[in-house]
């Protein structure tokens, strides 16, 4: 297992223990942003993935 796979995994499971839905719900797409911009910063090769 990659250390991304590790980390989804234990992101996965602290959301997943959220007992308010909406909260949930709103951590997952926070998430999603925080990928994609880091993905955007990748790209225009502000830094580099490992």
């Amino acid at each position: 297992m990659n250390r991304v796979e590790s980390v989804r995994q234990v992101v996965d499971g602290i959301l997943r223990r959220q007992p308010d839905v909406a909260e949930r719900r709103c951590g997952f797409v926070h998430l999603y942003g925080v990928a994609q911009a880091c993905a955007l910063l990748a790209l225009m090769g502000v830094f580099h993935l490992s």
